[in-house]
């Protein structure tokens, strides 16, 4: 073990050009730079410093560590590898926001389902759910998948995926996607039809159309 050189820095966390709610400003720390002893740890206060006029909604940033190590490189010189995590600082200042948003589009390709979701909001949102699939010609429930929550800042869309089960046979099936937005009980809704076609009939179709184009040739 040995001891890690760690500095900090404060960004803000955007969706698209420029930050709309930025929360960098009102970030402070004593600690920009310091050593964590091997099998240590080391105590690092962040300062959240709000203006008296700031307006409701959410504001966004994330506390960037960069913890550099120095580790003998194959040339035998020194080298060093920088690791960083950034966890993400979501605050919410109290009073009237605008919760809005809703499940715009819907894709299936390639056994993955493509969730759009956007927000017209001022404050952030975790919408979770999920998606039912019927077999359409039998009526019956092929699988429940799960929705699990991800978070879509204001002004901004997000796309979300998730895989079909492997198990899932060839077939016509219906996927009904229900989302709930994440305030106020309010659900976002669609439903898209698709077909599955597992690699064995994929196969099989192949062999034969190449059966019937060596025929007529």
């Amino acid at each position: 073990p040995e001891d890690l050189r760690i500095s900090l820095r404060f960004e803000n966390l955007t969706e698209g050009d420029a930050p709309k709610y930025p929360l960098t400003p009102y970030l402070s720390t004593a600690e920009r730079a310091f050593i964590l002893p091997a099998e240590g740890r080391v105590t690092v206060p962040i300062i959240i410093n709000l203006p008296n006029d700031i307006p409701p909604g959410g504001f966004y940033g994330t506390a960037l560590f960069s913890i550099t190590s120095p580790t003998e490189a194959t040339t035998g010189g020194k080298a060093r590898v920088v690791t960083q995590l950034a966890p993400l600082i979501f605050l919410r200042v109290k009073g009237e926001v605008v919760e809005s948003g809703s499940l715009i589009d819907v894709k299936f390709i390639d056994r993955t389902f493509y969730l759009t979701y956007e927000n017209t909001g001022n404050i952030y949102l975790n919408p979770y759910g999920t998606i039912t699939v019927r077999n359409k010609l039998t009526k019956t429930e092929s699988a429940t998948l799960q929705v699990d929550p991800w978070f879509v800042l204001p002004g901004a869309m997000r796309i979300r995926e998730v895989n079909l089960p492997e198990s899932l046979s060839t077939g016509w099936y219906e996927a009904n996607v229900k989302l709930n937005n994440g305030y106020a009980e309010s659900v976002s809704e669609k439903t898209i039809n698709f077909f599955v076609i597992t690699p064995k009939i994929l196969a099989l179709i192949i062999l034969i159309i190449v059966g019937l184009l060596l025929l007529v040739l």
